[in-house]
């Protein structure tokens, strides 16, 4: 019987469940609510409702309490934008000291945080930004921080213990962070994980790791904004496992290709022995698409789990010989990479759609090229096995033994060749 399982066995069984079920299995019993308390406390979610509005201030009492179960067991702690304040809601609100007060005892109530996840923006009043990085600079257990952060500059200290750190910016404004972001990296030495989205440019970043905290070897790295920095900080050193290069583009063609042939020729070797995960589907037409200037490059990558690239029309579209077809040079690789598990394929967009307004000739391309990808992948043929499941324009395709038509029998007819089908019909 359930009952009958250990409080650990029950945790078990519990972390195996949906978050949304935790609540039911809560209320079993006793004995299964006792198991399940750390699950269902371990995260946190507070938004501007509970932070401006007196309807939202039952949880921050009860947080400055220290009675719940959030002071005990919360890991994950989650500052969300929240809902439009109302002007009847506005008027409703506690007095900036008053929420001051309540907030500083609710925060400082739970002290095991080690994720903290905030979006923060020009909205967020001063002395709440300020308090909250109070807070960050006080929790001895944090080791992963996730920032959105929209036309603000926050005054984050030195927080030593980081392992991973994830800064967000809108792509229509710059982040006015950059050199602290930096100066934070390189003081959190145990570092492994960093990922930088927006429109800014980071090479201040890239540089300063390079140049100031050499030891700092970065295992994974998630960016769309490539610059010159970037992957010379990339070819300094050996050891990355994931690198995640979003739509990778240079603002023109030849930009493009320079950063794309520094990346295949100096960066990637670098890593060749460690990657498990790499993501460079390129967002223009360039030498950051799969072809064969790059395919020894990746089949080389033998650790390889998880690999996401884009391929360009010219090489693609009407290739009459298999040996010159992109596609066609990827999925021979690719069955002789034992580690992988997952593959992508993208379409990139044609170089003379830049700055163009989705439309029906983007669409036109990207049919072509879509058609052109499918129709190498039906017509594939061979004699090894790929346990990677492949992944285009929405569908998923696994390799199978091909049969024999008109055979019969799990085993009977194989003709010993592989091709992929489709298993998302």
């Amino acid at each position: 019987m359930l009952l009958d399982l250990s409080v650990e066995l029950l945790q078990e069984i519990a972390f195996n469940l949906d978050s949304s079920d935790y609540r039911n299995f809560r209320a079993v019993c006793k004995d299964t609510s006792f198991a399940m308390e750390p699950l269902f406390f371990s995260t946190i979610v507070l938004s501007r409702q509970h932070l401006r509005l007196k309807s939202g201030h039952w949880i921050l009492r009860s947080l400055a309490s220290g009675e719940t179960g959030w002071s005990k067991y919360a890991k994950t702690l989650r500052f969300a934008r929240g809902n439009q304040i109302n002007a009847w809601e506005e008027a409703s609100r506690l007095s900036d000291t008053a929420m001051q007060e309540l907030l500083t005892r609710a925060l400082w109530s739970m002290m095991n945080i080690n994720t903290f996840i905030w979006e923060v923006h020009e909205g967020v009043p001063m002395w709440q930004r300020d308090l909250i990085c109070d807070y960050l600079r006080a929790l001895p257990f944090l080791d992963d921080l996730q920032l959105t952060v929209e036309g603000v500059e926050l005054s984050l200290g030195r927080l030593a213990g980081l392992r991973s750190l994830q800064i967000t910016t809108p792509y229509w404004k710059e982040c006015p962070m950059v050199q602290q972001v930096s100066h934070l990296a390189t003081q959190s030495s145990r570092l492994t994980t960093l990922h930088v989205f927006g429109f800014t440019d980071w090479s201040e970043l890239w540089s300063t790791l390079r140049r100031t905290n050499p030891q700092i070897s970065l295992r994974e790295i998630s960016t769309n904004v490539i610059t010159n920095q970037l992957l010379a900080y990339l070819s300094s050193y050996s050891g990355i496992e994931k690198l995640s290069l979003h739509r990778p583009d240079g603002g023109s063609l030849a930009k493009s290709d320079h950063l794309a042939n520094s990346f295949f020729q100096t960066v990637l070797p670098q890593h060749s022995e460690s990657l498990v995960g790499l993501a460079c589907s390129a967002r223009y037409e360039s030498a950051w698409s799969f072809g064969t200037h790059n395919a020894d490059l990746i089949s080389n990558l033998l650790k390889l789990e998880t690999l996401e690239m884009s391929v360009n029309a010219e090489d693609v579209v009407n290739i009459i010989e298999p040996s010159m077809n992109a596609v066609e040079i990827l999925l021979r690789s690719v069955v002789h990479m034992p580690a992988l598990r997952s593959l992508e394929i993208h379409s990139a967009d044609a170089q003379e759609h830049r700055n163009v307004r989705y439309s029906n000739v983007i669409r036109r391309h990207h049919y072509e090229v879509y058609e052109a990808i499918t129709a190498t992948v039906t017509e594939f043929r061979s004699c090894n096995r790929s346990s990677a499941i492949l992944r285009v324009d929405g569908h998923s395709y696994e390799i199978r033994p091909l049969r024999v038509e008109g055979a019969s029998g799990s085993a009977a007819g194989e003709d010993g060749l592989f091709a992929y089908f489709q298993i998302d019909v």
